[in-house]
């Protein structure tokens, strides 16, 4: 390594790491707020909480190390222009490309570490994440449940209270709809109540105390009960039976892109069938509308719409719901998978966008630096959420979704670069001697 490369490494190394402590003190404070709140408040054990509370820094690394990359080419380019020093080196003919080499080498780097970071470690601490969370609320159900809020979690029940002590698992004026089995729901009303898990720890058991019960009779909307009660136990089915890595289930973004792709291959054959049998079911349909048998051909034309096509089209509606839902799991995952690369990705972008940058800002120093960084990035943020909502909703590919903020990032950085006057020598010209002169 020459000494140029070292110094223009050595030049990011401490905007990079100030950036990175920076940007991780802002994500973190609003984590912490809740990490004391499930503490303070809610009485959730501090060493459980701590665990949950590192496992979260994962995506937090994800972010900021693309963000601190950006601004640590900022402002170490700004230094070395303000300085002159880009222009003393060119002075001496060393090319722009050659400058910027070794920012760029290191970003491809961090590209790769990145790449592995979200590939390998992101995933796994994401789903340990999420099963010491549902382990948390299944211990804790009321960790899940905030006041006036109506919480859908238990099956066949809809629930809100209005008070809640965390560390009791009691509530107060609770409300609850129960839609079992029923056309009208049946209202509970209650002063207060408290959650409690069988001793087998498989179902959830909620105590009211004080309360009303509200129903319709079914048979006669005009007759009306109303029950009074002091004392009133309810079973509630558990969110999980028992909480272990193989009952909770992994979303997209607890997966690995191996994971994914194999998610991807079972999704596939079965959109396929259900095309097949669309189009089986299409053309059986039209065959009857066009080709009735003869059992059919004696009815009218409204008749044999009500009796047969209307079967067809329950079974293309169904089969219809199939596809959509097959094809919508795929292009999530594809979309997940194009973000495990784009993202590290931005990594090598941000040096090439940042170095332009940063000889125009010049000695802005950390204020222009991060400045610029938080406009470029959030413009960056922006294409890639957006573009994951496009893609979720089928109307762009998922590869043109993550991959169009890397590519614009790209195309601004080689017109900076190649278009910015900074980076231009003046020209020496030679004197003009006016006419007469020796």
């Amino acid at each position: 390594m020459k000494i140029i490369d070292k110094y223009v490494i050595s030049e990011h190394i401490a905007p990079f790491f100030l950036a990175f402590a920076i940007l991780m003190f802002v994500m973190l404070m609003d984590f912490v707020i809740d990490v004391l709140d499930m503490i303070i408040e809610k009485g959730v054990q501090p060493g459980t909480v701590f665990q949950l509370f590192f496992l979260n820094i994962s995506w937090m690394v994800a972010l900021a190390v693309p963000m601190a990359t950006l601004v640590a080419s900022v402002m170490a380019f700004g230094r070395l222009s303000g300085d002159t020093e880009v222009v003393a080196m060119k002075s001496n003919g060393i090319p722009l490309w050659r400058i910027v080499y070794p920012a760029i080498v290191v970003g491809g780097i961090l590209t790769v570490a990145m790449m592995f970071f979200g590939d390998l470690v992101l995933p796994k601490a994401n789903y340990r994440a999420k099963l010491l969370t549902r382990q948390l609320v299944h211990k804790r159900p009321t960790l899940s449940i905030k006041p006036n809020v109506v919480v859908k979690d238990f099956p066949g029940f809809l629930l809100k209270v209005g008070e809640i002590n965390h560390r009791m698992s009691e509530v107060k004026n609770v409300t609850i709809y129960d839609n079992r089995d029923r056309l009208y729901p049946r209202t509970i009303t209650a002063k207060r109540g408290k959650f409690s898990l069988t001793p087998s720890g498989s179902r959830l058991t909620l105590t009211l105390i004080d309360g009303e019960i509200h129903e319709v009779d079914e048979r006669s909307t005009k007759s009306y009960t109303r029950i009074e009660f002091e004392h009133q136990t309810f079973r509630l089915r558990a969110p999980d039976r028992e909480i272990s890595p193989s009952s909770v289930r992994k979303g997209d973004r607890e997966l690995s892109i191996s994971e994914m792709l194999l998610r991807i291959e079972t999704f596939s054959p079965m959109n396929e069938q259900a095309h097949t049998e669309l189009d089986s079911i299409i053309d059986e349909a039209f065959g009857e509308l066009f080709h009735p048998t003869r059992r059919g051909r004696g009815r009218t034309i409204k008749t044999r719409l009500i009796t047969k096509n209307i079967g067809y089209l329950a079974r293309i509606h169904r089969e219809v719901n199939r596809i959509q839902t097959y094809e919508y799991n795929i292009r999530k995952l594809l979309v997940e998978i194009h973000k495990k690369y784009s993202l590290p990705f931005a990594c090598f972008f941000f040096i090439l966008i940042g170095a332009p940058i940063g000889v125009w800002a010049r000695r802005g120093g950390l204020s222009i630096g991060v400045a610029a960084s938080i406009g470029f990035f959030v413009i960056y943020w922006a294409f890639l959420i957006g573009g994951e909502e496009l893609a979720d909703r089928g109307i762009i590919s998922p590869a043109v979704a993550m991959w169009s903020a890397d590519f614009l990032l790209l195309v601004l950085g080689v017109i900076f670069i190649f278009n910015r006057r900074e980076w231009k020598l003046p020209v020496k010209r030679k004197p003009d001697f006016q006419q007469g002169e020796p």
